[in-house]
């Protein structure tokens, strides 16, 4: 029986690249990928419908409408060819040991109205989120029943989480896994936020954006203005990557270095130019000292603002362009050092 593929939506970018006899690459966006197909069950062969015809006629028919009013295409219509298999007859699937199978038949989904596609409910509780303009109080308790899904090899992450957060209270998502490593633990990305969302909520905007704060601890607050403007968060975007190819220019500097692609963990210290176009950092984890002569030296402000939160406008400036020297500096001292 013939599958139905499923459409959903996404928003990749599809780009082509070319080797060079040289051995450099030549990369070209193509366009964005808004619409995907995939079919849930195995198939013995995806049937795609044949391009337009030069003249402007279509291999495929446009509809049924079409076909029943008087607006019907003359021509021979489009014929799928013949399929090529192993097996003479349709085989039945729904064997014990098919966990695509089991899988399917537990999952549970909703209906996403107004398309033809499912959403799968989850079993999931998640993190309480609070954004800048809401009042206080902050949340002052984990989600209920968030104890239930903590297992028992989840404990060792659980208390030294507590501890850290007992140390500081904030702490966006690099230099709070680097603390973890330096305890001996790497935790996968769903027991970490199992466990986080015990100790800590999540500030969704505003100038802790991306950062995890203490139940019960609200920065906004003029009890501790000290502590909370240093643990403000800067979205960093290097003018560097403005320019045309710069992150191809990257991917080749690193491949000519020798160094192995996959996931690399975000320098968090500002010890290396940023990796990504826009960069978050806190900036009592930044390590320069005219950033922490600048950030301890500044006159906090009478109230705090969504924007600058407790740190003047000027003083933030300040911060970004001698961030934006230093990002250019290191570039410099790097491209040497290949050279």
């Amino acid at each position: 029986a013939p599958l139905i593929m499923k459409r959903r939506r996404t928003s990749d970018v599809l780009v082509r690249a070319r080797k060079r006899p040289d051995g450099e690459w030549d990369c070209e966006a193509v366009g964005v990928v808004a619409t995907t197909f995939s079919a849930d069950a195995l198939a013995d062969f995806v049937f795609a419908p044949g391009p337009a015809f030069a003249y402007g006629g279509n291999s495929v028919k446009g509809s049924i409408e079409k076909e029943l009013t008087a607006r019907r295409d003359t021509g021979t219509p489009y014929i799928p060819p013949a399929f090529f298999t192993r097996v003479c007859t349709p085989q039945n699937y729904d064997f014990e040991e098919n966990p695509f199978l089991r899988r399917s038949k537990e999952k549970r989904t909703d209906h996403v109205e107004g398309t033809s596609e499912v959403r799968m409910r989850r079993k999931w509780i998640p993190i309480s989120i609070v954004r800048f303009c809401e009042p206080p109080p902050v949340p002052a308790a984990h989600p209920a029943g968030a104890e239930h899904q903590i297992r028992e090899e989840d404990a060792p992450v659980l208390a030294a989480l507590n501890k850290i957060f007992a140390e500081r209270p904030m702490w966006i998502r690099g230099p709070l896994e680097e603390r973890l490593r330096q305890n001996g633990l790497a935790p996968n990305v769903t027991t970490l936020q199992k466990c986080l969302q015990m100790v800590s909520y999540l500030w969704s905007d505003g100038p802790w954006r991306g950062a995890y704060s203490r139940l019960g601890y609200d920065p906004r607050q003029p009890e501790d203005i000290e502590e909370a403007k240093r643990l403000q968060v800067i979205d960093f975007r290097d003018r560097w990557f403005r320019k045309r190819h710069a992150y191809f220019e990257a991917v080749q500097a690193a491949r000519s270095a020798g160094i192995p692609e996959g996931p690399k963990m975000l320098d968090a210290h500002f010890r290396a130019p940023p990796a990504n176009r826009s960069q978050l950092y806190q900036y009592a984890d930044i390590e320069d000292d005219v950033v922490q002569q600048i950030v301890n030296g500044a006159q906090s402000t009478p109230r705090c603002s969504d924007q600058e939160g407790w740190l003047p406008k000027a003083t933030q400036q300040a911060i970004r362009e001698r961030m934006s020297v230093k990002a250019e500096f290191m570039r410099r001292t790097l491209d040497q050092g290949l050279q």
